[in-house]
Order: structure tokens, then C-alpha cells, then sequence
């Protein structure tokens, strides 16, 4: 049976290689987005699509000016990710967008609730 695991920030859809035959094995091995780990197959799921804001500036590429709230919210949880670990700051076992929202709100020093 498949299940959805987190490992970094990533979802995952994680197989047992009992629950395969041998010709899906040998198809997972020689597909590049199947990476196995001891008797595992995964795969990373996308979790969000990325989508562009056009009215939106990404924190990430201002010049040193500090993001609003509502620059935070605009941005994905990828987007978010990637912000945080510009700006070093620790996400461990944050998993959701709120979650991870509020610990960056708290670095830039911004009201979440604003």
C-alpha cells in the first residue's frame, strides 16, 4: 500500500518493494524521478503548484528591503522554504504553511495576524 511521508519539507509517496513485481521494479529503477532506499521506492509528490502572482514582489529578490505580511502569504511553501533558508532561519518540523508563516513573521519581526 502507498502512503504520504514528509522528509525534508517534501512530500513523498513511498512504496514497499514487496508490494511489487518484478517488471515494476525494474521500471522504477530505470524511471529518474524513483530514487530507492534499502527496500523503499520514492516519490516525491508536488504539494502546491507553483503559481506567479503578478502584482507580487518576492521578498527573496528585493534589495535588503524587509517583506510585508502580505508578501508571505503570496508565496508558496516552496517559495517560503527557499526564503527561510536564504535567510538561515530553522524550519524543522514545520510542515504547514501557517506554521511556517508565523515562524517567518516572527524573523521579520511582522504581526501574523496583521
Amino acid at each position: 500500500m502507498c502512503n504520504l511521508m514528509w522528509e525534508h519539507g517534501r512530500t513523498m509517496r513511498v512504496v514497499h518493494q514487496d508490494e511489487l513485481g518484478r517488471e515494476d521494479k525494474d521500471v522504477l529503477r530505470m524511471c529518474g524521478k524513483v530514487t530507492q532506499h534499502g527496500k523503499l521506492f520514492l516519490l516525491e509528490v508536488e504539494e502546491e503548484p507553483e503559481v506567479e502572482v503578478e502584482h507580487f514582489s518576492d521578498p527573496a529578490d528585493d534589495d535588503g528591503d524587509e517583506p510585508t505580511m502580505d508578501d508571505l502569504r503570496g508565496l508558496t511553501v516552496v517559495r517560503l522554504q527557499e526564503l527561510a533558508d536564504k535567510e538561515r532561519v530553522d524550519l524543522t518540523g514545520l510542515k504547514l504553511k501557517d506554521d511556517i508563516l508565523g515562524r517567518m513573521a516572527a524573523h521579520f519581526g511582522l504581526d501574523p495576524a496583521s
